[in-house]
């Protein structure tokens, strides 16, 4: 599983160590590795979490890299993490990192917002209760039932070329440009 992006306070990324030691402590799972690519404020606490919580050889921290190599680390991945806690912040903003996983083919877990249901649509798994077991408990259901895995991954792939590619979204602004503007004068 893969999470990208920053390692602030606003990114849910130690609720996410704490998704890990749930997925390896409580339910004896040692198949899955947590990739988080990015950097932050955060980065240190987050490190230290990952030795007081016995993750370790379950994490990497691949810190800020540039684009092309966000997408090779995550393309990798089963499922992309949004582990954002919900709020005004994740209700309003859309976070780049699922619009990234969708266009990967990536399913995506993520705590409910309404941004996130937004953007994600058919690719997203909502998890409702903000919490590491219930987090776990999605990400665990996803990776182990690989039809849902791949057409979630799917739909987010359409998604994307199909409604939210630069192209697609071209065509929207200039349109709504076009209703805002004075018509050009002719003379």
């Amino acid at each position: 599983a893969a999470s990208a992006g920053g390692l602030g306070a606003h990114d849910g990324v130690e609720t996410l160590i704490e998704t890990m030691a749930v997925i390896v402590h409580e339910t004896g799972r040692h198949d899955l590795r947590f990739v988080l690519v990015g950097d932050g404020d955060q980065r240190d606490p987050v490190d230290r979490l990952i030795d007081e919580l016995g993750v370790r050889p379950y994490v990497t921290l691949a810190g800020w890299v540039p684009q092309d190599e966000v997408h090779r680390q995550i393309r990798g991945a089963d499922v992309g993490l949004a582990p954002d806690p919900p709020g005004p912040r994740s209700d309003r903003a859309t976070v780049m990192k699922i619009l990234d996983y969708m266009a990967l083919g990536l399913p995506v877990v993520s705590f409910e917002s309404t941004e996130a249901r937004v953007s994600a649509a058919d690719a997203g798994v909502f998890v409702e209760e903000h919490s590491p077991a219930a987090f776990a408990k999605a990400i665990l259901a996803l990776i182990d039932d690989g039809t849902q895995c791949a057409e979630r991954g799917a739909a987010g792939r359409r998604r994307v070329e199909e409604e939210l590619s630069w192209e697609k979204q071209a065509e929207a602004y200039i349109g709504a440009l076009g209703e805002l503007l004075p018509p050009p004068a002719h003379g």
